[in-house]
This record gives structure tokens, C-alpha cells and sequence, in this order.
């Protein structure tokens, strides 16, 4: 399985544009960008996942609907399923057995910045490793089944400004 890790789009701070809760943040004209750069990173790699799975919070949710839709991936080519173990203090033995049930051979993660980090090292197989992600910023992991610490390799890990050129 190949799993892309993308830590959502750059967002509008609490306080700002009459946001009152970090989970009702929206993307900024920023994050719009950074996500239709993604979009077009993915299409260049010729990558199609045929799942995405979305933190609930506002800001991953848009990420992953603008890249669905910026990647021509609608009329039932893949499935957006928003799911708890992406949003902040997710598990990751909880999100490990919730992608073993995913029946796609690659599968797109939105989440937050430091559970997708913490995941990251730990289907690479440490609880102490950490890879830091920029916003809009996305991680290739090639995985074996099980779907279990240390069962996955880190391919690559790009940031925003390299996905653009």
C-alpha cells in the first residue's frame, strides 16, 4: 500500500476573519494555492488514490475536498471519508487498524501537525521519530500488511515549495 501523508493547507488563525474555534478554522487564499499546487503535483506524478481520509476539522476537510476536486477525482473514482483518528490526539494503533480496512492500493491521509509527524515514525517504527511537515507539506510511505508499527518505509518527504517547481 502507498500511503501519502499531507498535513493540511496553510489557515486563518483563531480570531481572524470571525473564526472562534481552532476546528472551524478555514483554508486562507494561501492554503487554496498550496493545495492547487499539491493537486497538480500528484497529476505530474500520475498518483490517484482511491481513498482520502480527512481529519473532521474545517481546514483538512477543505484540503482534501479542493484536492479531490482539483484532481478530476470525483464521480466515484475515490471515497472522502472523514475520520476521528486524524483530528488532533489521534491514536495511531487506532488509525493503523482503521487503514487496514481500506481496500485501495493508495490512500491519501489529511491531518495535523504533530499526530501525522508522530504516525510517521511510528509506521516507520519509533515511538521517538518524528518527521515534521510544512503545511501542505506530504510524505510517500510504501507499506506492508499488517498495517503495524514498523511495517512501512519513507520514500520521499516534500515540501510546498519544492511540490511547485
Amino acid at each position: 500500500m502507498q500511503i501519502y501523508l499531507i498535513r493540511h493547507a496553510d489557515a486563518e488563525p483563531v480570531g481572524a476573519a470571525g473564526v472562534q474555534t481552532d476546528e472551524e478554522r478555514p483554508l486562507t487564499a494561501k492554503g487554496m494555492e498550496q493545495t492547487d499546487d499539491l493537486a497538480r503535483f500528484f497529476k505530474r506524478l500520475g498518483v490517484e488514490p482511491g481513498v482520502i481520509l480527512s481529519s473532521p476539522l474545517l481546514r483538512s476537510r477543505q484540503t482534501a475536498e479542493r484536492l479531490l476536486e482539483r484532481m478530476g477525482l470525483g464521480e466515484g473514482k475515490c471515497e472522502l471519508v472523514l475520520e476521528d483518528e486524524l483530528a488532533l490526539g489521534g491514536s495511531c494503533k487506532k488509525l493503523a487498524k482503521r487503514l487496514a480496512k481500506v481496500n485501495s492500493a493508495v490512500v491519501f491521509l489529511v491531518g495535523h501537525e504533530p499526530d501525522l509527524g508522530r504516525f510517521t515514525g511510528w509506521l516507520i517504527g519509533s515511538k521517538r521519530a518524528h518527521i515534521e511537515f510544512a503545511k501542505a507539506g506530504v510524505a510517500c510511505l510504501e507499506a506492508r500488511t499488517p498495517i503495524e508499527k514498523g511495517c512501512a518505509s519513507l520514500i520521499w518527504l516534500v515540501t510546498p515549495t519544492l511540490q511547485s517547481r
